[in-house]
């Protein structure tokens, strides 16, 4: 078995993550969109700038009417 740079192996797991996000996100199952909110975030907690997480999480937490939640993740809407 060869050995992957980390960086590889982290890119990898983000794709899974992301791939599966996108099929649960599909179903429009609210379970199944808390279940893809957990793999967003840890998609995040390896690439915090990821765009397409990012997007999907907030468009995950608007369909769970989680509008706290979404504001909470706009930067400028900390500092109040």
């Amino acid at each position: 078995m060869a050995l992957y740079p980390r960086s590889i192996r982290k890119r990898k797991r983000v794709d899974k993550y992301m791939k599966n996000v996108k099929s649960l996100i599909t179903s429009q199952d609210p379970n199944d969109v808390v279940s893809a909110l957990n793999l967003l975030n840890s998609t995040l907690s390896l690439s915090p700038r990821h765009e397409l997480a990012l997007e999907l999480k907030a468009r995950s937490l608007l369909y769970l009417r989680r509008f706290k939640e979404i504001a909470d993740l706009h930067p400028k809407s900390q500092s109040s």
